[in-house]
């Protein structure tokens, strides 16, 4: 078992007692960063081969290479046909949902067209190609180390198809360690070992992976670590009714925070994130109170908890707000103008040793802090996808983030060992009933973060005790506190 890498995403932020660290976001195996653009970026890939090439006593590290399509290929128009038919197939989700969702409880679809936007630019995107830059580190280091295209599993070896053309049959026992989350996905379960982030304290689950991609389920397991509410901003869900304007409101004034940020579950590269004022998320609360335990609430209640266990259809549509935590002024090294941004730092937390910060730069918003002709997304969103520039950071701003980074993942996995087990133990339950297609863990952990906001939601509507409700022929209980 090779172990997990982290991508922790941290702000250092202005405080009266001095610059104090604050964690944003914790992202998975696919984190990624812009070392490769400045020169000093190069030790990054060269300490983590070293790192991970002691772990694995100089086997062979193979890294998953990016999709290399060439200006005007027939692979270009299919892919964006691809994204638009499952844009379309997420708007028409979209209107199935608000059949069941009464009118004034807000359904942000906002993001579907984000998306689809951002993936049709990104292919037009030259391919950076950040996993040449590690296969690179790995044989400054005398690590063999290989680009691959496609894996096939065999009893006894694996067969890579390499980029370079070439193929290579090499035994389980022979290999390194492997970077890609979709061949890990695809993996027998005898061989995800061989995988970055698949394992935890010797036990091979791709639960750690799995929540770092889902807003809604990573931001719900710091609700549970005492330890970490003093590093994470405080959060707030809202959407399919689980919270009021009422409370919304309420949390507003609790945070006192100038500006709120909202992200959908599986935003990434900035996807359906959107910054505004605590004004501009004021108005958009509904001001009339509603009437509790209407027929269409009982519906929406109906199809939240049918689709809750089994898949992640409704979390587009309940969002995660934050605080928007500033920066400290970080200096543009071309102009010298102040800009927010944020420090991704990266984390290994190899098996049977302390978690440790392999490197850390500074991702600036790509307009200056105090253009106020800019969009607040300029200023103040740092995704390297969506036009933040990379640049080192200084020895003071790189300590507070590391301390923190660790601080995060500690927690983190501590945390994941027990739910794992407690997930393990569920799924057990469903093989005991008879069930043939057993949900994932992922799928059961949804389910429990939908009970709590299920329990939020009726609780607000008018459903306290245990109650049958019947619609189009499916009946489901509810337990309530």
């Amino acid at each position: 078992m090779v172990g997990n890498m982290y991508g922790v995403d941290i702000k250092v932020t202005p405080t009266r007692k001095g610059p104090a660290a604050k964690g944003i976001e914790l992202n998975g195996v696919n984190s990624g960063t812009d070392f490769f653009k400045y020169e000093e970026g190069a030790k990054y890939y060269r300490d983590f081969a070293r790192r991970v090439g002691a772990k694995t006593k100089g086997r062979p590290l193979f890294f998953r290479a990016s999709p290399c399509l060439p200006p005007d290929t027939i692979e270009r128009a299919c892919w964006r046909r691809e994204y638009a038919e499952k844009r379309d197939e997420r708007k028409k989700d979209a209107d199935t949902i608000r059949k069941v969702v009464p009118k004034d409880v807000p359904l942000e679809t906002a993001w579907i067209d984000d998306k689809y936007d951002f993936d049709c630019a990104y292919i037009d995107r030259e391919p950076e190609h950040e996993e040449f830059h590690y296969a690179l580190g790995a044989q400054a280091e005398g690590i063999p180390a290989y680009l691959y295209d496609k894996v096939s599993y065999k009893r006894d070896h694996l067969d890579f198809t390499l980029h370079n053309g070439g193929r290579l049959r090499i035994r389980p026992s022979d290999v390194g360690a492997i970077r890609s989350e979709l061949d890990w996905q695809k993996a027998p379960k005898h061989l995800k070992h061989l995988f970055f982030n698949t394992g935890i304290n010797e036990l091979t689950t791709s639960i750690v992976e799995e929540v770092t991609d889902s807003k809604l389920l990573f931001y719900f397991t710091t609700t549970f670590r005492e330890k970490d509410q003093d590093i994470w901003p405080e959060h707030i869900y809202y959407g399919l009714g689980g919270t009021t304007p009422a409370q919304m409101r309420a949390f507003i004034r609790r945070t006192k925070a100038d500006r709120y940020v909202r992200k959908y579950s599986a935003s990434s590269c900035g996807v359906g994130v959107d910054i505004m004022t605590k004004e501009e998320l004021r108005k958009q609360l509904p001001r009339k109170r509603r009437a509790a335990g209407s027929l269409e609430d009982a519906g929406l209640l109906l199809e939240m908890v049918n689709n809750a266990h089994w898949n992640d259809t409704l979390d587009g549509y309940v969002s995660v707000f934050q605080p928007f935590i500033p920066s400290i002024p970080i200096p543009h090294p071309r102009t010298g103008a102040p800009h927010d941004g944020c420090a991704r730092m990266i984390v290994l937390s190899l098996d049977n040793e302390a978690p440790v910060v392999v490197g850390g730069q500074w991702r600036l918003a790509p307009r200056p802090m105090d253009d106020k002709s800019a969009p607040a997304a300029e200023r103040l969103r740092a995704n390297l996808s969506r036009g933040a520039t990379a640049v080192p950071m200084d020895d003071e701003a790189y300590r507070l983030a590391s301390d923190c980074a660790i601080k995060i993942v500690n927690d983190y996995e501590t945390f994941m060992w027990p739910c794992h087990q407690v997930l393990e133990i569920q799924q057990e339950k469903y093989k005991t009933k008879g069930f043939k297609h057993l949900p994932r863990k992922i799928d059961i952990f949804r389910g429990i973060f939908y009970e709590n906001y299920l329990c939020a939601f009726s609780e607000q509507h008018g459903f306290r005790w245990y109650d049958e409700i019947t619609a189009s022929g499916v009946k489901a209980k509810m337990h309530h506190k």
